[in-house]
């Protein structure tokens, strides 16, 4: 999956719309503030968990384990 703008891409928890754990990439990303843990899309505002490494996700997406 690709974006041609930031977003964010991780396991969901609490989404009205996608089922928990899933992988899920989102709308286009507005607003971060890590130190507070949030982040602004165009759709909605997420509460950011652990950050994981991009490396990890690209592997994913390859379908390398």
């Amino acid at each position: 999956m690709e974006r041609s703008v930031p977003c964010l891409v991780g396991r969901t928890t609490g989404h009205p719309g996608i089922t928990d754990n899933r992988v899920a990439c989102t709308t286009e990303l507005f607003y971060l503030d890590k130190e507070h843990g949030l982040a602004r899309t165009m759709s909605r505002w997420y509460r950011l968990g652990a950050r994981v490494p991009p490396d990890f996700w690209n592997d994913r997406v390859r379908g390398v384990q």
